[in-house]
Order: structure tokens, then sequence, then C-alpha cells
């Protein structure tokens, strides 16, 4: 028996390594990429929407699409991406999500091909875009980590350091945008270096460099450093002087980009008390950028430092007459701007005596401030550098999985043997026992049968506690390998038999479940009691379920969540958290939102899990928690359950002194609270 079942094991093994191999050995092949009339056409309409000609882009655009419908998958991806950059300058979130999906439909298949990696990858930084832009940071970070995470490494690409290069200008901006400018600045100087890796000398290069160039020197300005700053401006300057005459048709560009770096240079020599020094550069800046067709709004704000240059240096007069021609200006139209001029004006109303002027303005400062404050303050508490780390080990942990694939792969097979096994042995209690009822003449060779049986049942209870510990980790990793699988394009054979072995995963893990937890109850001499933050257990079992919401388009938003310290076992509790979490996703619809909230209340430790869900029908509310399957249903998208998780919450909670219940609302969806003494079950013991 035992050369027998090795044997099979050996097969099934073997088989598996085919089955790897066969589908990690096909590939697709794209269409016709990287036609010259395309990327010209691109090239044409960007520099159309630069000179804000949007009309004729756009109709440049359309001509390609029309004009070359074989385009393969790369082409056609630039075409979207073009169209996405378009929608997102104009703010039409909307429209650019839909030009962002299309561009990673089409390169979908490819994704994992050289060079298409990177478009793909480069999709998802769009996607961090539009996630940044409508303040969704927390989303946004992720899809900046992902868009690093789909490259495929090689240092001889040089491609590959273009790419990184965009990446870390991501990184520097969010990090200088929450005012942490010397993370900002070694970004920015990783960027740099990125660009010079690329050997390139087109246009693109330049753009690229002279505003990483910039952008380091203002981190080390808002760093307190104006001599770094100075030396880091005037490499910009002397970069775009040994570059103009290489393109002169750009010559707006390079005298626009002059000029910016000029007037920055001027609040550097304002930082070192240089005046005459500064006011040079804004004049020089004002003079460049303050003309038709040139970049008015920098002249405007440079406009304003100049006159508060004037005012620190006892030039009323003049910073009055830079205020009322600012003032009336039309590009003054963005909120920061005019933040920015009624702030300026106010300190020279306050300067000439004008006090009631000045309170006015301020007024309406505060207003305009007031706004933005909600997502400045949203924007600097978001944790960039948290869900990386987070992120980075989830993709360790997927690494390591798929290492043991294969090992994997032969426990599995064994594990389903043994509960074949199992269940014949189970049928083969059940007709015994039937047997028993059927004759007495036979009772007592039948009781000495029911005794063996039940030695061997208790056996197969101990062999299958430890092989439910023992396979958990495993048939995670295979889970994993499968849904790798699965995301690569694949033909309908395939991915209905990798959806069958996905799917036979999880019911296994179902099982296992069972095994473990059914009809063991709970009770404090069992827990593991420390003290821990419910807070931080609470983020942390929302920020593993993120993803798993995002496959049904859905959101888990933490509107109040104060930190608060209980006495309590933390496994447990956070099989609370995340049986909760994952009710609300599987029985809510797809693009719907989740609200978690914490509070305190009496002594107590509330946490409140509402949903937009189906509900609780009036038969089940009774049995919701009770270990019976008449509490068992599917969920929006067909999820199985099997009705064990509210059961196994309700002990828990119980065992710590704790009360779990739920409020259904007649207008839809359903609201689960758990109440925990803060100071746990210690205090009534």
């Amino acid at each position: 028996m035992g050369k027998l079942l090795r044997g099979k094991l050996r097969t099934a093994v073997l088989l598996s390594c085919i089955f790897i191999v066969i589908a990690c050995g096909r590939s697709n092949t794209p269409g016709s990429d990287n036609l010259p009339d395309i990327s010209a056409i691109i090239e044409r309409a960007t520099v159309y929407k630069d000179q804000g000609a949007t009309k004729k882009a756009l109709a440049l655009i359309d001509s390609a699409r029309h004009t070359y419908p074989g385009a393969g998958p790369a082409d056609r991806s630039r075409i979207y991406k073009f169209m996405a950059n378009w929608s997102l300058g104009k703010k039409d979130y909307e429209l650019a999500g839909l030009y962002i999906d299309s561009m990673q439909q089409v390169l979908n298949p490819f994704a994992k091909q050289t060079g298409y990696d990177l478009l793909y990858a480069d999709s998802y930084l769009m996607k961090g875009d539009l996630l940044f832009s409508q303040g969704l940071y927390s989303y946004a970070f992720q899809y900046y980590f992902k868009s690093r995470e789909q490259i495929l490494e090689d240092s001889a690409r040089k491609d590959l350091h273009f790419f990184t290069a965009h990446y870390f200008e991501r990184l520097a901006m969010i990090s200088y945008k929450q005012e942490n400018f010397a993370l900002a600045g070694s970004y920015y100087k990783k960027e740099v270096g990125e660009i010079d890796k690329t050997g390139k000398s087109d246009f693109n290069y330049i753009f690229d460099k002279q505003g990483a160039l910039s952008n380091l020197s203002s981190s080390f300005l808002k760093s307190g450093l104006p001599d770094s700053a100075l030396f880091y401006y005037r490499e910009a300057l002397q970069f775009l002087e040994q570059n103009l005459t290489k393109y002169p048709e750009k010559k707006d560009f390079f005298e626009m980009a002059r000029g910016v770096i000029v007037g920055n240079m001027g609040d550097a020599w304002m930082m070192k008390k240089q005046y005459a020094l500064a006011e040079r550069s804004y004049r020089e800046d004002i003079d460049i950028n303050d003309r038709p067709g040139r970049y008015k709004q920098d002249a405007l704000m440079t406009r304003l430092k100049l006159a508060r240059l004037f005012m620190q240096t006892g030039r009323l007069s003049q910073a009055g007459l830079l205020l009322a021609s600012a003032g009336r200006s039309p590009v003054l139209a963005d909120t920061d701007s005019k933040i920015n001029f009624l702030m300026t004006r106010a300190d020279y109303s306050q300067a000439v005596g004008k006090y009631v002027d000045a309170l006015d303005d301020l007024r309406k400062r505060s207003i305009l401030r007031d706004s933005i404050q909600q997502y400045r303050r949203k924007l600097l508490s978001a944790n960039m550098n948290g869900i990386f780390k987070v992120m980075e080990m989830e993709s360790e942990k997927r690494s390591m999985e798929k290492r043991d694939q294969f090992e994997s792969a032969a426990i599995l097979v064994f594990s389903i043997m043994v509960f074949i096994i199992l269940a014949m042995l189970s049928r083969m209690i059940y007709t015994s026992r039937r047997r028993v009822k059927d004759g007495e003449t036979r009772n007592s060779e039948l009781r000495l049968t029911l005794r063996e049986m039940e030695v061997t049942t208790r056996e197969r209870i101990r062999v299958s506690d430890l092989l439910a510990h023992d396979l958990r980790n495993p048939l995670h990793a295979l889970s994993t390998i499968v849904s790798l699988m699965l995301e690569d394009n694949r033909n309908d054979e395939d991915t209905e038999m990798l959806g069958i072995a996905k799917e036979s995963i999880m019911k296994i893990n179902l099982i296992i479940d069972d095994i473990l937890h059914k009809d063991k109850n709970v009770d404090q001499g069992k827990l593991d009691f420390k003290e821990i933050d419910l807070a931080a257990l609470l983020r942390h079992s929302v920020a593993l379920l993120r993803f798993k919401a995002a496959e049904k388009q859905q959101k888990i938003i933490k509107n109040s969540v104060r930190s608060l310290i209980v006495f309590a076992d933390q496994h447990k509790l956070w099989r609370v958290f995340n049986n909760l979490l994952v009710n609300a996703i599987k029985f809510s619809p797809n693009n719907t939102t989740i609200w978690v909230e914490l509070n305190e209340s009496d002594g107590l430790a509330i946490l409140s899990i509402r949903d937009e869900g189906i509900g609780i029908p009036d038969h089940l509310k009774e049995r919701i928690f009770q270990n019976t399957a008449e509490a068992r249903r599917v969920g929006t998208a067909g999820e199985e359950t099997f009705g064990l998780g509210l059961y196994a919450s309700k002990q828990i909670v119980e065992a710590h002194a704790g009360k779990i219940t739920f409020d259904d609302r007649p207008e839809g969806g359903t609201t689960f609270y758990v109440c925990l003494p803060l100071g746990g079950p210690r205090s009534s013991s």
C-alpha cells in the first residue's frame, strides 16, 4: 500500500510539473508596432496640446486611430495614453479612467514581454496619477508600487532607466507636497541619475532633466539650504544653455524654463538677504515670461515675490503698484495663487495703515484656505512609505511561496488523496451504523466492528488536525500560483481548468477551517491576553482586504478610528475583524462602500462595520450566530459560505467579556457592532 501511494504521488507531481511548464511556455505574439507614422502623429499632437491647440491635437489622434486600425498594442496604448493625459489635464477623471483601462486591456496579453512590460507599468503610474488627483492617496500609492513591481529587471535596458526616473519623480512629488523636502530632494537626485543612464539626448531627455534639476534645487531651498539650491539652479541653467542650439524650434520653451529657474533663484537670494541680486532675478523672470504665449502664471507669482521684496526694503509705493496690476490679472485663477495674492496684499495694507482692507483680505484668504485645508491634511496624513512596506512584505511572501510551488503541488495531491480516504472511512462508518439497526442477530459482531471504527475515527480526526495545520501554508502558496497564472491571457480550456483548481483550493481551505474550529469552544483560559491597540489591528485588517474589496470595485473607508488599548488575544480578535470585513465585502454589490468606525463609550471600545449590502433576511436573524447550515447563503457575486465565521466570532467576543450585535436597516445594508471592555476580561476576573 505504501509503495502504491508513493508511486501515485510521484506520478501526480510529474503531471503537475508538466502542466506548469506547458502553461508557462505559451506566449502571445503582438501585432504591428512602433509604426513611424503613428509616433510622428503623437509627437505633433503633443506639440499642439502644449501650445493650447487642443482641437488640432485631438483631430490628429482621431485620424491616427482610423487610418491605422491594424496597429499593434504598443501603438494603440500610446494613443490611449495621450488621450488619458489630455483628460487628466482637463480634470475629466472618469474619461481618463476609461482611457487608462483601455490602455491596460490592449497591453494585458503582452504585459510579461520585454518592452510591453514598461508600457503596462506606465499605465499603473497613470492610474496612480488619476487616483492622486482625486485625493485617493492610499490607492494611488498602491498603484505606484505595482508599477515598479510590473517591470522585468534588466540593467542593460536604457528604456528601463527612463521609466524608473518617472517613478522616482512621483515619489519626489508626493514627498514634496507632504512637506518632507529632504526626502523629496533624495528622490529628485535619483531621478537625475536615472535620466543620465538612459543615454538619450532627445527633447524628452532635456525636458525631464531640467525639470528634475529645478525641483531638486527647490527641495534644497525649502529645506533652508539656499547655497545648495543656487548650485543646482546654476547647473540647470547651464544644461539649458548647452542644449538650446539643438532645438531652435523649442526656443520659447527654453526661455520659459530659464525664466522660472532665474525667478526661483531670487528666492534663494532673498533667503540670504542679498536683495539686489534677488530683485535682478525677479525682474529678469518677469521680463521673460510676462509676454504673449509665455508662462504668465509664473510671471504673476514672481510679481508678488517682488512686491514682498519692495515691502521688506521699504519701497511701499512700488509694492502697491505691483499688487494693483496683479489684482487685475486674468491668470489669477487657481486657489493657491489667490491665497498668495491676498496674503501679500494684506501685509501691504497693514504696512500702509489700511487695517480694514488688511482684515478683509485676511478673511477672504482664510475662507479660501479652509476650502483646501481638508485635502491638504488628508495628503499630509497619507503614509506612502507604510503602504510600500506592507506591499513589499506581501511581494516577498509571494516570491517565497512561488519558490515552493512544486512541493506545494505534491502536498496538495497528497492531501486530496487523504481526504478521499477519510471520506471513504466516513461512508464506512455510516454504512456500519445502518447495519446495526437492521438486525439484532448480528449485534455482537457489529459492536466489535463499531469499536474498531471508533478507534479509526479518532485516529482520523488526529491525522486531519495535523494535516490541516501543516497544509494551510502550502495550500495558500498554490492558491497564489494559480491566481498569478490566471492573470496571463489563456485559452478558454486553460482558464476553466485553472478556475476549477482555484475553486478546489478554496474549498479545501474551508474544510481545513471546519476541521480546526468546528465544535471547539473558545474560553478565557485558552486565550493569549496581551495589551493591544485596536486601531492598529483594525488598520492592518483593512489594509489586507483592500485588494479583495477592489475586485468588486468597493471602497473601505475609516471614518473615525481612534487608538484604544485593550487586554485581549490579538490573533483571535483579528479573526473577528477579518470575518466581519469579509462578510461586508461578500454580501455587498459592486461599486459600494464599507464604513469602519472605532470609538469609546462608557468604558467600552465600540467597533462598527457598516455596508450597503443585501441585508439579513428575517428568517436568518435569529440563527445568524449559530453553527447551523440554515444560516448559510451565497454572496452577491456567488461567493460560497459555510456559516462558521459569525459563530466563531461570537464565541471569541464573548470569551473577551464582550458582545457582538447587528442592526439591519430597512433601506438596505447591515451594521455589525463589537463592544469590548477597555482593560478586557482581566478586569472581570
